[in-house]
């Protein structure tokens, strides 16, 4: 990643980026595909269903269950 003042600082294998109430999960590494896809099946095989390319809309009608369980899957 450029930073603008000639220092390159490396990417994280997994970061999260987002916009009002997207998120997006980015995985880097050269094994970043395969990752994408874990990550999509494991999510939907625990009940937690987003966009196949990553992006997960946060929803105003969920609870605070919902948002830990969120968590604790994507632990």
């Amino acid at each position: 990643m450029y930073t603008g003042n000639d220092e390159i600082i490396p990417l994280p294998k997994v970061f999260i980026s987002g916009c009002g109430s997207m998120l997006n999960v980015h995985f880097t590494d050269s094994d970043a595909s395969l990752w994408h896809n874990i990550y999509y099946h494991y999510m939907l095989d625990h009940g937690i269903y987003l966009a196949s390319r990553g992006y997960t809309p946060l929803n105003l009608e969920i609870t605070d269950e919902t948002v830990d369980k969120f968590v604790d899957v994507v632990k």
